[in-house]
């Protein structure tokens, strides 16, 4: 319904038995046929309306009687008809009841002059002798097709008491839709919960109270009303219940009701509520359904056809009832393995004991296999069955699982149906289905041309116990077999290498197990006969097939030709590292690719021999003796050229070789990869090398490449100290390997430190003798008296040693306290165009290579200076930038672009030089009172000096604002002790002979830096010039005075008094008066 503004005004003026009830004033269809108005009668007599006056402020009309009773009942209602109303067409044909009086109006075709208004309007009716009068008003319009209803007709008249109607036409000559009822109780719902199969149904009755009174003393009638026409008949068993509840006005409760287990199949019921005086009646019922379950296998799947040919049509299965009772369909559903479930019918449809019935989607395979209507049932729904394997299940119409198969698409074949060899028996299980021998490819709806046998003793299945990963060992088995014929078993012989037998009772179609100990079983596959005998016949025989994995190290690979030349085959070679002989079927190669390769030949490789796998067999049969085993796995993974992985496993599915090669274990065409002992790692690619023999590989012999019996090798060079400090002690662990076959005695291991290409140190020690295939950890302590990078070399000495695997080097870098590379200059805050930057000063006296070196802003981030050798010379300089930069500006200056370059800010950073080893160097802090001029540096004073110390810097003071690459221009290694100021030449003649043109005004100060002004005054004390006006200058530096006076031209000829002054800006002044002669 829709929110309708309304203003209602109803006037009584004297005391009243009619009143108006409801007033439809926006009917559907005519305005001028279908408006009425209904009146009650409120007196407890009975009265009537005839003759009375009616009027909506337009016009009056006479009321007059028109058909049904001639009265109105005390308590009952009487309507007002439009006199164009049509009594068999109009919305309320059908409605009207006919217990009251129908009137209309005779004074002319609607009501008032020309109908009621839909937006504001008044109605009033009165009698003749106007002492009865009742009458509505409203000022907007209601929804078309619903009428203005009086909520309550028990009190007096007033804007409170109407509202539009709730149902579509209104309520004419009924209790009004929105008048509350005194005593109501309504159904509003009704829930079936399903419980297990055969266990009582629980329905939950959703009770309202829409009445203005309590209620107490009801009851509830539910009865089973299967053909659902309200009628109890013989058969449909009734349920009353008593609820002791009390409900109040407006209260609703949901009331559980246990019901008894129903028979299976769709019932459908309902519930009634009884009370005496309920007002309305229309809500005191409702239907409900409901399901019983059918037991588990009540409904057998016989017969599945997953892949059926063009001619045979669609899919289809087969059901069978192998119940003692009719099986409703109605309602039931089913699924294969994605567990989409289809619906089997919405219809009651009955399957009888022991009868087939077929399900399809598709017409032609109907027509096909010319089955009859009542033997199949043509889907509206259907799952795809695949062709590889999948599940079906059946549910009833309660959702139970009532039955379900499965099939492989290897059982079965295309065109085929498979046909379940017993109906109650393994629906999941291979041996209970067979492919169907008939020559249409299938029997649905018709007995099965594969059924069992009267006696039919058959595995089930054979189990080992706690199943081994690896031989030899002995199994014990769990057979379980089934005597799947229609003749009782009593006793049975189980022969093997140990006959077994077993004795009871076992029933048709039941099961039963014994165990039994094989003999010792090697790794591999291995066959074990079995034979199952039932009074000495012979049913059946099978042999078991046992699947062990090998020990670890039962092979090794020793060869790889992964990049054969024209003539070439790929292949692996393989040793029988074991002790036993080996069967290689099973075994399983895959590359990185993800492809098995499998071995299904046997073969017998005894210890210690050669064997291969390759692409081709053939082609690999002519580089080999004939007594080599070749393998070919199916398919062949192929082997990458550039790298790949190898993958090997038993039949068991035990992992023997994980193994990874790329270009650094070696890459040539035509050539293999040989092992150089089988004692070293195979996944180290040192363990690997080319082959070296004239054919380029040697499959089935020694590898070229094997290492000759003596050979030591330096493994690892290990540093103790995550840092290492000059001067300070440290300890090495020199790891050396017995790489050869004999004891190696004699022999001496030599250190040596060197910087760049200067040694500098050595020491030599002798090795105690280390046995074949045996390791030695050496410590040794060192001390390096260099800062920087150190190169580390440790090398066996010996005369017999034919590799080169005698020595190893190891850098490292020596961190010092005091560093001698420092930063010397920043460029923080840069003009237009120019870029950011920082110098490092090598203030030492020898070369330092920067290389691991960092630098970092106050953010912590540290951003390496270079990944590799850069050497600054002593007193030599480099600048570091970003490349994205632009550094014309720059000129021809060292310069090193760092991406990640830190960004220094304008207002205050931090800037930090580490070492290799994360060991702060050097740094500094600058903010805002550091003194910072956009476009001019901060320099480094004194080199010697800590950078950390904000008196060490200064804004640079030279012309080019900035000294990159050279010289700072506030260098000071001494302070003057007081100011010292010299002039050169003086006399000067600024006549432009170029001689003696120019005053050179040399200082000396005793501050690092300052502002200086010079003034010029003539004897007079007046002023002629000023050649610099608080200029920044460093210590020591020189001005010209070229001659020039402020008035302009070249000063006259006399004598000058100069008048020097220095401020450090910090509250102190230097002031100094020379005589200075000036001849033209």
């Amino acid at each position: 319904m829709h929110k309708i503004s309304l203003v209602l005004l109803a006037i009584c003026l004297q005391a009243n038995d009619i009143r108006i009830s409801e007033v439809m004033s926006n009917p559907q269809g005519s305005e001028y046929e279908n408006e009425f108005i209904e009146v009650y009668n409120s007196s407890d007599h009975v009265t009537h309306i005839n003759g009375w006056l009616l009027s909506d402020g337009t016009g009056v009309d006479s009321i007059f009687h028109f058909y049904g009773p001639t009265e109105i009942q005390a308590g009952a209602y009487a309507v007002i008809l439009d006199p164009g109303y049509n009594y068999v067409s109009g919305p309320y044909a059908g409605i009207l009841p006919d217990s009251i009086p129908i009137y209309s109006i005779s004074t002319d075709a609607s009501f008032g002059s020309g109908g009621l208004a839909n937006s504001s309007e008044s109605v009033m009716i009165w009698s003749p002798d106007s002492l009865h009068f009742s009458q509505m008003s409203w000022s907007s319009a209601s929804e078309n097709g619903y009428s203005w209803e009086r909520v309550s007709l028990d009190v007096a008249d007033s804007l409170a008491i109407w509202r539009q109607s709730l149902v579509e036409n209104g309520s004419p000559g009924f209790r009004n839709s929105v008048q509350q009822a005194e005593i109501n109780l309504s159904l509003s719902s009704a829930i079936v919960t399903y419980s297990e199969l055969g266990e009582p149904i629980e329905l939950l009755l959703s009770l309202d109270n829409t009445g203005s009174d309590e209620i107490s003393n009801f009851s509830i009638s539910i009865y089973h009303d299967q053909n659902q026409d309200g009628i109890q008949e013989p058969g449909e068993w009734e349920l009353s219940v008593e609820p002791n509840l009390t409900l109040l006005s407006e209260q609703s409760i949901d009331y559980p009701i246990t019901l008894f287990s129903l028979e299976p199949g769709v019932h459908y019921g309902l519930a009634r509520l009884i009370l005496n005086g309920d007002q309305i009646n229309e809500d005191d019922s409702l239907w409900f359904e409901a399901k019983g379950a059918y037991p588990k296998d009540a409904l057998s799947l016989t017969e599945i056809m997953f892949s059926p040919t063009m001619e045979q049509g669609g899919e289809w299965i087969e059901l069978k009832n192998v119940s003692s009772e009719s099986i409703s369909l109605q309602g039931w559903t089913f699924s294969d393995a994605n567990q989409t479930r289809h619906s089997i019918t919405d219809q009651l449809f009955l399957l009888k004991p022991d009868c087939l019935l077929t399900l399809c989607a598709d017409q032609d395979a109907i027509e096909y296999f010319e089955l009859a209507y009542e033997e199949v049932l043509l889907l509206d729904s259907w799952p795809t069955l695949n062709a590889s394997s999948d599940s079906i299940r059946l549910f009833d119409a309660t959702g139970h699982a009532v039955s379900s198969g499965f099939y492989r698409g290897s059982w079965g074949a295309a065109g085929v149906s498979l046909e379940r060899r017993h109906p109650l028996l393994k629906p999941m299980d291979e041996t209970n289905w067979a492919i169907c021998l008939k020559p249409e490819g299938g029997t649905p709806s018709r007995s099965n041309s594969q059924q069992l046998r009267a006696v039919d003793l058959e595995l089930v299945s054979i189990e080992s116990i706690q199943q081994p990963a690896v031989g030899p060992a002995q199994l014990n088995f769990v057979v379980r077999f089934v005597n799947q014929g229609l003749d009782s078993l009593f006793l049975l012989e189980l022969e093997s290498d140990a006959d077994i037998e077993w004795r009871g009772a076992l029933a048709s179609f039941q099961t039963d197990s014994l165990v039994f100990s094989s003999p010792m079983m090697w790794p591999g596959y291995s066959v074990l006969p079995i034979r199952l005998l039932h009074d000495g016949q012979l049913l059946a025989d099978t042999l078991v097939q046992v699947v062990l994995g090998f020990p670890p190290n039962s092979i090794a690979l020793n060869e790889i030709h992964y990049l054969p030349g024209e003539d070439q085959v790929e292949f692996l070679e393989f040793i029988n590292t074991g002790a036993e002989t080996l069967n290689p079927r099973g075994w399983m190669f895959m590359d990185r690719s993800g492809v098995f390769g499998s071995i299904e030949d046997n073969a017998e490789i005894e210890p210690g021999a050669f064997f291969l796998m390759c692409q081709n067999a053939a082609i690999l049969a002519d580089w080999v003796t004939e007594n080599t085993v070749i393998l070919e796995p199916h398919p062949w993974p192929t082997l990458n050229n550039s790298s790949d992985s190898i993958f090997i496993q038993d039949p068991f599915g035990n992992l023997h070789i994980i193994h990874g090669y790329d270009a650094t274990h070696g890459s040539e065409p035509g050539k293999s990869l040989e092992r150089l002992a089988l004692w070293k790692p195979e996944n180290l690619a040192e363990s690997w090398d080319l082959c070296q023999d004239p054919l380029g590989s040697t499959p089935g012999r020694q590898n070229s490449v094997t290492l000759p019996p003596r050979n030591l090798a330096l493994d690892n060079v290990e540093i103790s100290n995550s840092i290492v400090w000059i001067d300070e002690p440290f300890s090495l662990d020199i790891i050396i390997i017995n790489t050869g076959v004999d004891m190696v005695e004699g022999t001496r291991l030599s250190i040596q430190t060197y910087q760049g290409s200067v040694q500098l140190s050595e020491q030599q020690l002798e090795l105690m003798p280390i046995y074949a295939q045996d390791t030695l950890v050496l410590g040794v302590e060192l001390v390096i008296q260099t800062a920087g990078w150190v190169d580390i070399r440790a090398e066996i000495v010996t005369s017999d040693d034919l590799f080169a695997d005698n020595w190893i080097n190891r850098r490292l870098f020596v961190s010092i306290q005091t560093t001698p590379l420092i930063i010397n200059e920043i460029y923080p805050l840069p003009q237009h165009e120019q870029s950011e930057w920082v110098e490092i000063y090598n203030r030492g006296a020898i070369d330092r290579d920067i290389q691991g070196w960092s630098i970092a802003d106050n953010t912590g981030t540290a951003v390496i200076i270079s990944d590799t050798s850069l050497v600054l010379a002593p007193g030599s300089y480099l600048v570091l930038s970003s490349p994205a930069e632009s550094l014309s500006w720059f000129g021809n200056i060292p310069l090193q672009m760092i991406p990640g370059f830190p960004m220094l800010n304008n207002s205050r950073d931090a800037v930090v030089l580490f070492d290799p080893n994360g060991i702060q160097m050097d740094g500094l802090y600058y903010d805002e009172f550091t003194g910072l001029v956009e476009g001019r540096s901060l320099e480094r004073i004194r080199p010697d000096a800590p950078g950390s110390e904000l008196g060490n810097w200064g804004v640079c003071v030279d012309l080019a604002a900035s000294t990159p690459g050279l010289k700072n221009s506030l260098y000071l290694t001494t302070l003057a002790a007081d100011l010292e100021i010299h002039l050169e030449p003086n006399p000067f003649t600024p006549d432009g002979d170029g001689e003696r043109d120019e005053l050179m005004i040399q200082y000396d100060l005793p501050i690092e830096h300052g502002v200086m002004s010079i003034t010029i005054f003539d004897m007079a004390g007046r002023r002629i010039a000023e050649p610099i006006q608080v200029m920044p200058v460093s210590h020591k530096g020189h001005v010209v005075w070229d001659g020039a006076a402020d008035y302009g031209g070249i000063a006259v000829t006399g004598l000058y008094v100069m008048q020097l002054l220095v401020d450090d800006q910090a509250g102190r002044v230097w002031k100094d008066l020379q005589k200075v002669y000036l001849i033209r």
